[in-house]
């Protein structure tokens, strides 16, 4: 699914349900943070909305799009391509640590 938002609009809020992965591709994604992680802002080819692969039910932050346009996968799909590919996990977990 291709998220596309123009100007400053609402990805996710935080609680809300963690049910897929926001690849980005043009834009940004400003992420609120929380009592424990700082806000910041994610460019091109960043990947967010990884709690969902975590076993986390909800948002842990909230995400507002800037001139975005995203792949949305959902949770249940990057199971299924891990479980046949597994250096597609590997990968996902590889960029999230470069990216911390």
């Amino acid at each position: 699914v291709v998220f596309t938002g123009p100007g400053e609009t609402p990805l996710y809020a935080a609680a809300a349900p963690a049910d897929g992965l926001y690849l980005i591709v043009p834009g940004s994604i400003g992420i609120s943070g929380t009592a424990t992680t700082a806000a910041r802002t994610l460019g091109a080819g960043a990947i967010v909305g990884e709690e969902a692969l975590l076993g986390q039910a909800t948002r842990l932050e909230s995400a507002r799009a800037h001139d975005l346009t995203a792949v949305f996968v959902p949770a249940s799909a990057v199971f299924a391509c891990a479980a046949v590919h597994p250096p597609i996990a590997l990968d996902l977990l590889r960029r999230k640590l470069a990216a911390a």
